[in-house]
């Protein structure tokens, strides 16, 4: 394997650092063929999904055709005198040097092209797991499948993946996008990984996020039931309100393309999203946030609410277009968090003009820290705060070395952090922001975990509206939001004011950890 395909790849696993209305609940023992034996613990395979094949410690699983979805997750043991080394969500450096060196042992060839960070997450529950998602550009003719037992091959130190046969003289290449997770449980750590094509983004991604998370992973000594909530439809809603805080320091001079494609990219993502009615409100990282009447653009203006303070809010995503080039020329004390959270205040340049009035996503563009205190008078509390008080989700777009508080606050929201250096990425990334806000405005939440901090769910078992059977999907479909614990309706599948909805699903009250 050259250095480039080592690094490629190595892309991939770095950074995955570690370590609704009233509800009838009728609980009862579990007992499914679809839940395999995992070592110690015990896996429940989601729906949609087959078991491909089953060993001890790993376990394959598939859609079934080649150029579908494939699934895996596979654990191995910690020694005990190697903990301190385990890679912990604390120690970054710590987790790079230890996947660097399990990485550069490995010596094979494979038609991968590159691999790029979309983006990352992090979960405390059950256990400590990190999830993140990528591109992986590779020649045409490799499978999900090939893909998926590379990443296996790399895990596990073999060298088992079939290679396809590929011509690399005159090549053409497939975007495929992988899910991964890794996480530390008691004196394990697994790997799960989902893999699918670009073109099926939509339909795959929701049930690659179920397949690729710790929740499915079940103490066989845990106390495991099933219930089943039923809710109401609400009006069907397809609004969704969204706040762009763009960095207009100096050292985002090289970044203004990055801003004008991300325009672009979001004005098609909110099209093809389904999203009918939306406000759009720009604001940047410069200071006077506070200032309704400051409007000035000249250099140094320290004027960051200048584009909603001469321009208001935007209907017409060709104005946003226009008005996201904020320039370079603001403060370089960028304070995007401590900028948001003061516009939509009460009193704020944002709560005076009555935004937002939907589900809001606030998206920050930055390659700097979020240096909240230079300018608040207290340390932000990414655990408690505008934010989360008012269900606003969070995506930073942001120079990783500088992320810490912007994922930390991403995290709690249920929001997901981007890469700013991969702009080629941004129509991607944009998309999902658009498909989680479109989903945004049909959540249900689930009761019976709600009412127990120490539940989670292991498995949404179904889906039904009016008795038709709902399938997995961001493509007319549902998800399960892990952090929310909400699910979130898309496309034709939103029900309709009045549908009746059961959502029936499998969880733990207990765990072992």
């Amino acid at each position: 394997m050259s250095r480039k395909i080592l690094n490629s790849l190595l892309a991939v696993l770095m950074v995955l650092f570690i370590f609704g209305c009233g509800s009838d609940s009728d609980d009862k023992s579990t007992s499914d063929s679809t839940v395999a034996s995992f070592g110690d613990d015990s896996y429940y395979v989601p729906n949609g999904v087959e078991i491909e094949s089953e060993e001890s410690n790993v376990i394959k699983l598939s859609t079934g055709e080649d150029d579908a979805l494939a699934g895996a997750v596979y654990y191995e043991e910690l020694e005990s005198s190697s903990s301190s080394a385990i890679p912990r969500a604390i120690s970054k450096s710590q987790t790079l040097n230890d996947m660097n060196t399990f990485m550069s042992s490995y010596n094979f060839s494979h038609p991968i092209e590159s691999v790029q960070t979309l983006t990352t997450q992090v979960y405390t529950t059950p256990f400590e797991f990190s999830q993140g998602e990528y591109t992986l550009t590779s020649y045409s003719g490799t499978t999900s499948q090939y893909i998926r037992d590379l990443l296996l091959d790399v895990a596990m130190g073999t060298e088992n993946a079939q290679e396809p046969t590929v011509d690399s003289s005159t090549p053409t290449y497939t975007k495929f996008n992988v899910v991964v997770a890794v996480g530390i449980k008691d004196s394990k750590k697994y790997y799960m990984f989902s893999v699918f094509p670009n073109s099926s983004y939509k339909k795959y991604r929701a049930i690659a996020n179920s397949i690729a998370n710790g929740t499915n992973i079940v103490s066989t000594q845990s106390t495991v039931k099933t219930t089943t909530s039923n809710f109401v439809g609400q009006a069907q809603r397809n609004s969704a309100d969204f706040l762009f805080v763009i960095d207009d320091s100096g050292s985002m001079s090289n970044d203004q393309q990055a801003i004008s494609q991300a325009a672009d990219d979001f004005g098609t993502a909110i099209t093809n999203s389904g999203i009918g009615n939306y406000n759009i409100a720009i604001i940047t990282t410069d200071s006077n946030i506070e200032d309704a009447n400051c409007t000035s653009t000249s250099y140094y203006s320290g004027c960051a609410g200048r584009v909603v303070n001469t321009h208001g809010i935007f209907t017409d995503i060709e104005d946003f277009k226009t008005y996201v080039l904020v320039g370079d020329s603001g403060s370089g004390t960028e304070t995007g968090i401590y900028n948001s959270e003061q516009a939509l205040s009460i009193g704020g340049i944002l709560n005076t003009r009555g935004f937002p009035t939907n589900p809001l996503s606030v998206i920050i563009l930055s390659d700097e820290s979020s240096q909240y205190t230079s300018r608040g008078d207290n340390t932000f509390d990414t655990s408690d705060n505008i934010f989360i008080d008012n269900n606003y989700v969070v995506y930073p777009i942001v120079d990783s070395y500088y992320d810490g508080q912007y994922s930390d606050l991403a995290y709690a929201t249920g929001g997901t952090t981007g890469d700013i250096s991969a702009t080629d990425q941004f129509p991607q990334i944009m998309e999902t922001i658009a498909i989680n806000a479109g989903g945004a405005a049909s959540v249900f939440t689930l009761e019976a975990i709600e009412s127990d901090e120490n539940a989670y769910v292991a498995r949404i078992d179904s889906v039904k509206v009016n008795g038709a059977t709902i399938p997995e999907s961001s493509d007319n479909g549902y998800a399960y939001n892990i952090s929310g614990n909400k699910i979130n309706f898309y496309g034709d599948s939103i029900p309709n004011e009045g549908d009746s909805i059961v959502v029936e699903y499998t969880y733990v009250t207990t765990t072992s950890s």
